[in-house]
């Protein structure tokens, strides 16, 4: 919230602890479908405001069909978007009941009605409405999408204490789902809210998704988390041997601005015949020029930077640093062994 009349928000938001208005969310929504023009949409949750004991069902519901009937009915997006909810999709930010179906049913049902684009075959439907998770295909390629229900390791989800261990034995399914897509030579990306090994993932869980990773890297093309608004990437080492990566969490940037972010967009470049993520490209939306702007005009989100201009030009740093280093070596040796 701004504390003071110099921060009040502008047009199209302010960064500090509030969310976007709903210009903005449009103003996102017009540059990924008309500027960007992605194949697919992965969308991992979190549409609510950041007010959680404010906040009800409501709110979760409209929030989401907003964003659906954008892309859909506004801007006629017709490309598959792969869908996961966040911590934030409940009546009470973090509460959902894994030993209570009945508890459950009308927001998973709702949930389902909301994204029936997106979640529509009857097997996809059969899993998400029991559980909160499903598995899909991208149109006839050899590419899976796993969805994971972040609620069933949320460190705040309260009924975990219970039982935390693998509540509507998730993994126990998605190691399942892992062996089949091995047998049938598929490709895997795994979609979730919060990323494995963060404060708000249970330890329990972590250990046994980073032994899933290890066991299944080899098909495990990419995981694509939210919830920490940062620009991160967290490395799953090899469960026997610490020193070797097994898989990589990719955690993009959020949309809102909240807490003092500018909203963000990541695109991934992907190879088509092997499914290796080669590159990605950070865009952001700099809400201080935006509210600097004439009423009549839209602001441009702008490439921050190219991940592999990044890795170039971390690497040709590291050379700098060596070649420097290694000179003052050389130098020593000489003055120690000619003078």
């Amino acid at each position: 919230m701004p504390t003071s009349i110099s921060d009040t928000s502008g047009k199209w938001g302010f960064p500090g602890k509030c969310d976007i208005p709903l210009r903005t969310l449009d103003n996102f929504v017009k540059t990924i479908t008309q500027e960007i023009q992605p194949d697919f949409i992965i969308w991992t949750g979190d549409n609510p405001s950041h007010t959680p004991w404010q906040s009800n069902y409501d709110e979760v519901y409209n929030s989401t069909q907003t964003f659906v009937d954008l892309l859909v009915k506004k801007y006629n997006y017709t490309k598959p978007v792969f869908v996961a909810f966040g911590n934030h999709e409940s009546s009470i930010t973090d509460q959902f009941h894994p030993y209570n179906k009945t508890k459950n049913a009308e927001f998973l049902s709702t949930m389902q009605l909301i994204n029936k684009n997106w979640i529509k075959t009857e097997e996809e439907k059969s899993t998400f409405l029991q559980y909160g998770y499903f598995t899909t295909k991208y149109l006839n390629t050899n590419l899976r999408i796993i969805s994971l229900n972040c609620f069933l390791c949320d460190t705040f989800n309260f009924y975990l204490i219970k039982n935390p261990t693998d509540p509507f034995n998730q993994f126990k399914w998605l190691e399942n789902i892992l062996r089949s897509a091995e047998i049938l030579k598929e490709e895997v990306f795994i979609i979730s809210h919060i990323p494995p090994g963060d404060t708000n993932y249970l330890s329990e869980c972590s250990k046994r998704f980073k032994a899933i990773v290890d066991r299944f890297q080899n098909i495990i093309k990419g995981q694509f988390y939210g919830h920490t608004h940062y620009d991160e990437m967290k490395f799953i080492p090899e469960y026997f041997n610490s020193s070797e990566i097994a898989g990589v969490e990719f955690v993009a940037p959020s949309l809102t601005t909240y807490s003092f972010q500018h909203p963000s967009l990541r695109v991934f470049e992907m190879d088509e015949d092997t499914k290796i993520l080669f590159n990605y490209i950070q865009y952001r939306l700099n809400i201080t020029e935006a509210n600097l702007l004439k009423n009549d005009e839209e602001p441009k989100w702008k490439i921050v930077y190219n991940a592999n201009e990044v890795k170039n030009y971390l690497l040709f740093i590291f050379l700098i640093f060596f070649f420097y280093f290694f000179s003052i070596f050389l130098f020593y040796i000489y003055l120690l062994y000619f003078t």
